[in-house]
C-alpha cells in the first residue's frame, strides 16, 4: 500500500538548511527515512515534484512512501502513475543504494583512500574506484564551465600538469577510450583552468599556455617531485580534483561534501 507523504511548508525552508556537517550526522540522516527524503529533495539530488510522464496528465507527482521499494519511497501521481525517485537523477543508473552512494561521496570528500572506503561501505574496490572517478569528472565539468581568463604575470608561479582520465558509465565496469586533460593553476590567485586535449605533446600544450598565461610568468611543470614523489602516478589527487578543491571558499570537510552535492544536483 502506498501512503502519500505531504510535508508542511517548513519543508521548503529546509532547502537552504539541510546540510551534513560530519560522518555522524550523515549516518543519522540516512537512517531516518523522512529526514533522508528531505535532504535529497532540499539539495536537488532528486526531483521535488516531477511532472507525470503521462501525456494526457502532466500533473505534479507527490513523494509517496512504499515499504516494498528498496528506497522506501517513490513518486505517485493522482492518475495512478508511479515513478522511481531515482528517475532523472545521477542515482538512476547505479545499482548501489542511495545511502551507499552518499557515503562514498563523503569518503571522497574526506580524502579517504579507496581501500578504506571499501571497508567502510562494504562495496567492492572496483565500484568504489568508479565512483571516485565519477566525482573527479564532476570536478572537471565544474572547472570547464568556469569563465576563462589570463593567469600569472611577472613574478607569479603557474603550475601546469596533464592527467589521463578513463570515463566509465555509473555501474559499467569496462573502461572506454582514455582522455587527456591539461590544467593550469595560478598559485597567487588560487584559480585554475582545465581542458581536454588530444595528447600531451608540446605542439598541443604550448599554444594553450600561450593563450592563458601572461608573459613573464614562472611556469612550474614538475609538481609531483615538489611533493617528494618520484612518480607522477603517486600524486594523491589528480589535477582536476586538486584544482576544484583548491578553488573552494573553504576546505572544511562539510563544505567540500556539500559543494560536491551541489554539482550532483538534478534540477
Amino acid at each position: 500500500m502506498l501512503i502519500v507523504v505531504c510535508f508542511c511548508c517548513n519543508f521548503l525552508v529546509l532547502r537552504l538548511s539541510m546540510r551534513i556537517f560530519d560522518y555522524i550526522s550523515l549516518v543519522r540522516v540516512t537512517e531516518d527515512d523522512i529526514r533522508f527524503m528531505r535532504f535529497l529533495t532540499s539539495n536537488g539530488l532528486i526531483k521535488r515534484r516531477p511532472r507525470c510522464p503521462k501525456r494526457n496528465c502532466r500533473r505534479n507527482m507527490r513523494l509517496a512512501k512504499d515499504a516494498g521499494r528498496r528506497a522506501k519511497y517513490r513518486f505517485k501521481c493522482a492518475c495512478g502513475t508511479k515513478r522511481s525517485i531515482r528517475k532523472g537523477s545521477f542515482f538512476e543508473k547505479s545499482k548501489l543504494s542511495i545511502q551507499t552512494i552518499l557515503l562514498l561521496t563523503f569518503c571522497w570528500a574526506a580524502k579517504v583512500t579507496v581501500s578504506s572506503a571499501v571497508l567502510m561501505s562494504y562495496v567492492c574496490r572496483t565500484s568504489v574506484s568508479q565512483w571516485y572517478q565519477y566525482l573527479r569528472e564532476k570536478c572537471s565539468e565544474a572547472l570547464l564551465n568556469d569563465p576563462n581568463y589570463k593567469f600569472g604575470g611577472v613574478g607569479v608561479v603557474v603550475q601546469i600538469d596533464e592527467s589521463v582520465v578513463a570515463r566509465r558509465k555509473y555501474n559499467v565496469g569496462h573502461a572506454v577510450a582514455q582522455q587527456w586533460v591539461f590544467g593550469l593553476y595560478d598559485t597567487t590567485t588560487k584559480r585554475g583552468h582545465i581542458q581536454l586535449v588530444d595528447d600531451r605533446r608540446a605542439q598541443t600544450l604550448i599554444p594553450i599556455i600561450q593563450q592563458f598565461v601572461l608573459p613573464g610568468t614562472t611556469i612550474f611543470s614538475d609538481e609531483w617531485r615538489a611533493y617528494g614523489l618520484s612518480d607522477r602516478d603517486q600524486l594523491p589527487l589528480r589535477i582536476d580534483e586538486f584544482l576544484w578543491r583548491d578553488s573552494l571558499p573553504t576546505k572544511r570537510l562539510a563544505d567540500v561534501f556539500m559543494q560536491m552535492i551541489g554539482l550532483l544536483n538534478c534540477n
